[in-house]
């Protein structure tokens, strides 16, 4: 989760936020600089912000809903090619 840059699309100020999270500045930038918060945090964040909280989600969490999208849209064929090509990306480590 990038938290500044979150702000920076809505326009909001970290000192914007803690307010209206009912928290302090210090609060907000802890959790700037944190990867992750807990889901009542984000949903603490998301609420204050009036976003979705996936958009809170880390990158991790992101990138694992894209790859579900993604094969949920693909043919046996390219599922069978992909899991191979993720076989041998695994074996040049």
């Amino acid at each position: 989760m990038d938290l500044r840059y979150i702000l920076s699309q809505h326009k909001v100020s970290a000192s914007e936020l803690a307010r209206r999270c009912g928290v302090t500045r210090q609060t907000v930038n802890s959790w700037c600089n944190s990867k992750s918060v807990s889901l009542a945090t984000a949903q603490k964040i998301s609420n204050a912000l009036g976003i979705y909280i996936g958009e809170l989600v880390s990158e991790e969490e992101d990138n694992a809903k894209q790859l579900h999208t993604l094969v949920a849209s693909m043919t046996p064929e390219e599922i069978a090619k992909m899991v191979e090509y993720a076989k041998f990306i695994r074996s040049q480590r």
